[in-house]
């Protein structure tokens, strides 16, 4: 986080891809349970939680 607050001070544009539990898991209040949209709020410009890959095709 102390890395994305001192980006945001120098305006420098930063990507951060971050991990979380497997989606079963999210919102048990498991001790991993930490809500990473909310926390990067702050930081961010753009903030989006992203559950399931998926691969596109172009014709």
């Amino acid at each position: 986080m102390t890395s994305l607050y001192d980006a945001k001070l120098d305006k420098a544009p930063v990507v951060a891809i971050t991990g979380m539990q497997f989606h079963d898991l999210i919102e048990t209040f498991t001790p991993q349970d930490v809500d990473l949209t909310r926390m990067f709020n702050d930081v961010t410009v753009y903030n989006a939680h992203v559950s399931v890959a998926r691969i596109w095709k172009t014709t």
